[in-house]
């Protein structure tokens, strides 16, 4: 059986309850969907583009401070089994920045 990264990383990429959120969702999956059908509504002439990077610039934003706590994640695990020495001249990143 799998170990997860975290639960609560895990519900960043994907949490199910976004099902009820709308078009208001928190895990970067549902962020993802609405992003794409945001760019197809803008090609199709349903929706302004700049409302469409707008989404987009949020998606990036939030899937950059994902892969930032993943990273962080995976460099303090390694750090503790000895297996990867982090470099002094880059902090640690914070699995603490919320989408």
């Amino acid at each position: 059986m799998s170990r997860p990264i975290s639960v609560r990383l895990d519900d960043r990429f994907l949490d199910y309850t976004d099902d009820a959120r709308g078009d208001q969702p928190r895990s970067l999956h549902y962020l993802f969907h609405r992003a794409h059908q945001s760019v197809l509504d803008a090609e199709s002439g349903l929706a302004e583009p700049d409302a469409a990077q707008v989404i987009l610039d949020d998606l990036s934003r939030r899937w950059s401070q994902y892969f930032d706590a993943v990273t962080s994640r995976f460099l303090r695990r390694a750090a503790s089994l000895r297996l990867l020495e982090i470099p002094d001249d880059k902090p640690a990143l914070s699995d603490e920045v919320d989408t």
